[in-house]
């Protein structure tokens, strides 16, 4: 969750500005493909390497409903206590696309497993292939407790960054949210991203259709899509974490209520309308992946090399 409202929004930006403007640079948002220089790629093994390079899309989304691939705490509050869904969820689908996990190599300890840990974190934020050394996957390496607090500090100031840069969208969710075609049309396309192309997809939510006053507010909520079934949408919440790496993923099902074409999310209780985002950082994960494994595979070597698989086209909400 990040803001509710135009006032709410301003508040937010002008402590932004005073507080954390001289840091902006240093954490910047990830960048289109085109944009970024490319950071220098993990020395990895030639075994891990290969299983890094040998999954296919379909093995990375379901990965997703595997807890030791979960991060191990909930979205925090960040630094206006307005939630970090949104920020938490980019993180995790940037790791479970990005990160090699090398459990056999000895953890850093001390300053210099701050350094190590801030180094990690930065380059999955940006979109890098990250090889990590002492752990053996996402859920035991956020569940240190230094990794947490490290990892809260770069997701709050990604906030501010969000916050600073995009407008609030009361306008379009007032002329488009209220249109039942606008809900179908995300839903296939949704689907059609998950199902036939394999992706993982960032939702961010709003939690009603038509506000309490007859107007509707920023999207509040987030969610990363895993599944689309008939009758409901499966989603990884950043409120819902599993309690240990061998408990059963925390999963999210979105019901659609019949007859209606809307949908009820369990955080909420009430109907919500969906918006397809992010999907400049699906193209940064792939360029990456391949970029990676053209270097450790050879070209065409690999699955994420096939030319039928395309970052989606981005869109309003990116």
């Amino acid at each position: 969750m990040l803001r509710r409202s135009f006032a709410g929004t301003t508040l937010v930006l002008g402590v932004a500005l005073v507080a954390s403007a001289s840091s902006v640079h240093a954490f910047g948002p990830p960048r289109s493909p085109a944009e970024r220089t490319p950071a220098q790629l993990p020395d990895v093994s030639l075994a891990q390497s290969r299983e890094f390079c040998g999954r296919t899309p379909r093995d990375v989304r379901e990965s997703f409903s595997d807890a030791r691939n979960a991060i191990a705490f909930l979205n925090p509050g960040g630094y206006f206590n307005y939630g970090l869904c949104w920020w938490h969820s980019s993180f995790h689908r940037f790791a479970n696309y990005l990160a090699i996990y090398r459990p056999e190599l000895p953890r850093p300890q001390g300053f210099q497993k701050t350094l190590r840990v801030w180094e990690w974190i930065q380059r999955l934020k940006q979109g890098e292939v990250t090889a990590i050394d002492g752990y053996a996957n996402l859920f035991e390496f956020t569940a240190d407790p230094e990794v947490r607090s490290l990892l809260t500090q770069l997701l709050s100031q990604w906030q501010v960054e969000d916050t600073i840069r995009n407008p609030p969208l009361e306008e379009w969710l007032r002329n488009n949210a209220s249109r039942p075609e606008a809900l179908a049309r995300i839903l296939s396309e949704t689907s059609t991203l998950v199902e036939d192309q394999d992706w993982v997809v960032f939702w961010r939510l709003n939690n009603h259709l038509a506000g309490r006053d007859g107007k509707l507010t920023d999207p509040v909520h987030a969610g990363l899509v895993i599944g689309v079934e008939s009758d409901r949408i499966l989603t990884i919440d950043s409120l819902r974490v599993p309690s240990s790496p061998s408990s059963p993923a925390a999963m999210v099902s979105t019901d659609r209520i019949p007859g209606q074409g809307n949908l009820v999310y369990p955080v909420f209780r009430e109907p919500i309308f969906p918006f397809i985002a992010r999907n400049s950082e699906l193209g940064i994960i792939l360029k990456s992946i391949r970029r990676f494994c053209d270097t450790r595979m050879g070209a065409d070597s690999y699955p994420f090399a096939d030319p039928s698989i395309v970052a989606p086209v981005v869109g309003m909400f990116d």
